[in-house]
């Protein structure tokens, strides 16, 4: 299956879940990011706002940042084809995004970070291998020229639903792997 096929087969089968499953099987994702993080004693973490279809990961954001934890969360802002991460201390610092479905961190009130610095990243996509640990995205690129810096070292974790698992992803060259996938059946 080529890259576009499984972009829209992935993008039905995700319209097809409710509101119930959904909000669930994001719960069962944010219980086990944060058994993750608190196992791997992260302290500098880039995050993302989902879209719709994507997992819900903001409860566990929010738990961390309501903790205060010692942990930086950081927030990418795209910015002429590229991702830049700022530091996020409130959920008050991210502002909608005209156009787009997810909100992104206000760069007058929010320090931006360097990825280098960063212990983990977790990294939405359409689809992943268990397998490979091959990402599909959404086309962009924003991500794989991120993670293709030989300067970032953080573990990637991708994170998904299962219907979003896939033996076999797509890739071309420029593709970047995640180094694990979380989803709703992560013990």
């Amino acid at each position: 299956m080529d890259k576009s096929t499984l972009r829209r087969k992935v993008l039905a089968d995700l319209k097809t879940l409710s509101p119930q499953v959904r909000s669930q099987w994001s719960s069962s994702i944010s219980r086990a990011l944060t058994k993750y993080t608190n196992q791997a004693r992260i302290t500098c973490l880039g995050v993302f706002d989902p879209l719709p279809s994507e997992p819900d990961i903001r409860p566990f954001v929010t738990e961390l940042l309501r903790k205060n934890t010692s942990t930086v969360i950081a927030y990418p802002r795209c910015h002429k084809n590229h991702l830049h991460f700022y530091e996020v201390t409130s959920d008050t610092q991210l502002i909608p995004v005209p156009h787009r479905k997810f909100r992104e961190p206000d760069p007058t009130r929010c320090p931006r970070l360097d990825p280098t610095k960063f212990d983990l990243i977790l990294v939405p996509g359409l689809a992943f291998s268990p397998r490979s640990h091959a990402r599909l995205g959404r086309g962009g690129g924003f991500y794989d020229r991120l993670l293709s810096s030989s300067n970032v070292t953080a573990t990637t974790i991708g994170v998904c639903f299962d219907c979003q698992r896939y033996d076999t992803v797509p890739v071309a060259a420029h593709d970047q792997f995640v180094s694990m996938i979380i989803s709703e059946s992560t013990k």
